[in-house]
C-alpha cells in the first residue's frame, strides 16, 4: 500500500526520538522512518536533552542522519535549575497545564505553530508525553486530525502496580482535566499492544473503543542473525540483555536461576555467557559474585543502538527482564528488537501479559515468571539443551514473531487510520491505496 497523488503531510510531535538510549525515542525514531519509506512526508518536532541519564553513544549510521535532516530539536537542560523552572512556567502560560516534566511543550507549541504556518500539515502524531499538551492545542486551534499514541498508560499516575497504583489511582483536577481533554479531542488513540489498550480504555472518561487500534512497534530491516552454530562448531551460547536493569525490573532472579542451571546441569564457562550490555552495575557484579558465577557473567560497556543491534545479532539468545505485574500490559522495545534479530527469547515476564500472547501465537521464545529462580533454571536449560544439538533456531523460530512488528505489516494499519481521518477532515486531501 502506498500514497498516491498528494501526500500527506505529517507533523510528528516526539520529544524522545533523537537520542536512542531511550526506549521510547528508539521506537519513535523507528516509527518516524517506516513514515518516510512509506512517502509520506514528516516533519518531526523534538528535544534535545542536555541529560546524563542514558549514556550511551549516539548513532552516526545513515538511516540516524536522514532522520536528523527532518527534526526540529528544541533544547530541553536537565535537572533542577532556574531554566527548568521557567519552562515549566513557560509551558503553564502557553499549554494551560502543568506537571513534572513539561518544559518541553510551551517551545514546542511556538515551534509547532510556525511549521504548521509554513508547511500547512494534514496531520499530527504525539508520541510520548509532553507532545499530547502541543498535540491538543494545535489541533484545536488549526483543526487537524490528530492521532495519540500511547506506548505506556497515561497518565504516569496509571502505571499499573509495582510502579504505580493502577487504573483507579486519583488525579488531581488539572492532570483530570488534562485526560478528559486528550481522551475527547483526539481524532484517534493507538497503542503498541492490545492488553495496553483495553488497560487504558478502562480507565478513560470518554468511550474510544471506537476510535483506537493496535499498532504494535515497528522496524522496516531484519538485522543478519548470524549462522546459529553449535557447541560442536566450538562455539559459547552467549545469552544477551542489552540496556538498564532497574527497579522495579530486577535481575536478582535471573541471575540466581543462572546459578541453579549451572549448578545442576554442569555447565561451564568455556561454553556459556550471560551479557548484561550498558548494564555496568556494582550490585549486579557483587550478587554474582555470591552465587560463584562471576566467571559466567560479564559487563560491557553501553554501545550506539546499531551497535546493540549488531550485538545482539552476534549472540545465541536475548533476555527479556520485565516487572513482576499481575498483567504484562507493555509490550517491551526489547522484545522488539530481539526478533527484528531473529533471536530466540528469554523473557523473565508475567505469566498473562503481551509476551505470553506472542509466544503463544507466533513462537520464538520461552517464558518464566518473574521471582522464580527455578523457572528461569528450567528455561534456561532447555534453551542450553537446544542449542547443544545444534536445534536452537529450528525449536525457536523467532521469524514469525518478528514478522508482526515488521513494516509491511504493521503500516497498512497506519495508512488505513491516516486515510480515514483525512478523507473524513477535508474528502480529497489525499488517497491512500
Amino acid at each position: 500500500m502506498k500514497i498516491r497523488n498528494t501526500r500527506p503531510r505529517i507533523l510528528m510531535l516526539a520529544p524522545f526520538c533523537l537520542e536512542q538510549g531511550n526506549p521510547e525515542a528508539i521506537v519513535n525514531a523507528n516509527f518516524a522512518k517506516a513514515l518516510l519509506r512509506r512517502g509520506y512526508v514528516v516533519d518531526v518536532l523534538t528535544a534535545h536533552f542536555h541529560s546524563t541519564k542514558y549514556h550511551y553513544p549516539l548513532n552516526e549510521e545513515a538511516d540516524q542522519r536522514e532522520l536528523g535532516a527532518i527534526s526540529h530539536p528544541i533544547s530541553v537542560p536537565h535537572g533542577h535549575s532556574f531554566g527548568t523552572y521557567w519552562l515549566h512556567c513557560y509551558s503553564l502560560l502557553k499549554t494551560g497545564h502543568i506537571y513534572e516534566g513539561c518544559q518541553w511543550a510551551g517551545k514546542a507549541l511556538d515551534a509547532a505553530r510556525l511549521l504548521q504556518r509554513e508547511n500547512h500539515y494534514d496531520l499530527i502524531i504525539s508520541r510520548s508525553s509532553p507532545a499530547e499538551l502541543v498535540a491538543l492545542r494545535l489541533a484545536q486551534a488549526c483543526r487537524i486530525p490528530w492521532i495519540a499514541t500511547w506506548n505506556d498508560p497515561y497518565p504516569s499516575e496509571k502505571y499499573p502496580e509495582p510502579y504505580a497504583h493502577g487504573p483507579l489511582s486519583p488525579l488531581r483536577q488539572g492532570k483530570q482535566s488534562l485526560l478528559d481533554s486528550v481522551a475527547k479531542h483526539a481524532d484517534w488513540h493507538i497503542f503498541p499492544s492490545a492488553r495496553l489498550m483495553t488497560y487504558m480504555q478502562s480507565y478513560f472518561p470518554v468511550d474510544i473503543a471506537g476510535r483506537s487500534s493496535v499498532v504494535p512497534h515497528v522496524f522496516g530491516e531484519y538485522v543478519s542473525a548470524g549462522s546459529g552454530a553449535s557447541q560442536s562448531a566450538g562455539r559459547k551460547c552467549v545469552l544477551i540483555h542489552t540496556g538498564a536493569l532497574l527497579p522495579p525490573r530486577f535481575p536478582d532472579s535471573l541471575l540466581e536461576g543462572l546459578h541453579r542451571f549451572v549448578e545442576r546441569d554442569g555447565v561451564n564457562p568455556a561454553s556459556f555467557e550471560l551479557q548484561l550490555v550498558g548494564c555496568r552495575s556494582e550490585a549486579v557484579s557483587n550478587l554474582a559474585r555470591r552465587l560463584g558465577i562471576s566467571q559466567f557473567v560479564t559487563q560491557p560497556a553501553p554501545m550506539s543502538y546499531g551497535d546493540s543491534l549488531r550485538a545482539i545479532a552476534a549472540a545465541e539468545i536475548a533476555v527479556l527482564v520485565e516487572a513482576d505485574l499481575a498483567e504484562g500490559i507493555f509490550l517491551p522495545t526489547k522484545l522488539v528488537e530481539y526478533a527484528r534479530c531473529r533471536k530466540p527469547i528469554l523473557a523473565v515476564s508475567p505469566r498473562v501479559g503481551t509476551a505470553a500472547d506472542l509466544f503463544a501465537s507466533h513462537g520464538g521464545g520461552v517464558l518464566a515468571e518473574p521471582g522464580s529462580p527455578d523457572a528461569i533454571a528450567a528455561c534456561l536449560s532447555r534453551l542450553y539443551a537446544s542449542w547443544s544439538s545444534g536445534t536452537l533456531s529450528r525449536e525457536f523460530d523467532a521469524f514469525p514473531l518478528a514478522q508482526q512488528f515488521h513494516e509491511s505489516n504493521v503500516m497498512p494499519v497506519v495508512d488505513g487510520i491516516v486515510s480515514a481521518l483525512l478523507v473524513g477532515s477535508s474528502g480529497e486531501r489525499c488517497e491512500v491505496a
